[in-house]
């Protein structure tokens, strides 16, 4: 839990740091700034529960409905290198915020999530965040850190995963 919060401070004292939209902005600039331009992410990802020896195989949707707020829905599969075999599965559902809203053109930008789902019937919560790069043309990348919360055994750990993914451009 003090990993989360110390990242959760980094992740503060770095929106700080990233640029924000110029006041000295037209109307239609800041038109198109609050107007995402790369709305829909796809990604796969491969990260690490960090107590055990598991791997977790990850592919997610979002979809970005303001500069700030995405939803997200993802599937993953739990390799385990002491079976050497995938010994479960999950999925999950929920939105993170995003701190840099005018990342969509290019930039770096921190989040904070909030998922729940489920893996082999057994509810987990996850508390993601990470810092996010999205290039001009849409490729993202991804490192997160996270700790999962499982309901039934009321037990957590935390996860480090890193997603690569592309944008796309699409018309509200």
């Amino acid at each position: 839990m003090r990993i989360l919060f110390i990242l959760l401070c980094v992740l503060l004292s770095i929106t700080r740091t990233v640029a924000q939209p110029s006041s000295r902005l037209t109307s239609s600039d800041k038109s198109e700034i609050s107007d995402p331009q790369y709305p829909l992410g796809i990604s796969i990802g491969v990260g690490t529960r960090t107590e055990d020896a598991f791997v977790l195989f990850d592919s997610s949707l979002d979809y970005l409905f303001t500069p700030n707020l995405s939803v997200e829905a993802s599937y993953g599969q739990v390799y385990d290198f002491v079976y050497k075999s995938f010994v479960s599965h999950y999925y999950m559902l929920g939105s993170k915020y995003w701190f840099n809203s005018n990342c969509y053109y290019g930039g770096f930008s921190p989040y904070l999530g909030l998922l729940a789902g489920s893996n082999y019937g057994t509810g987990i919560i996850e508390i993601p965040a990470g810092l996010s790069y999205i290039s001009k043309v849409g490729l993202q990348a991804s490192l997160q850190v996270s700790y999962s919360y499982f309901i039934r055994n009321k037990s957590g750990v935390p996860n480090v995963e890193f997603k690569l993914g592309w944008r796309f451009k699409a018309k509200r």
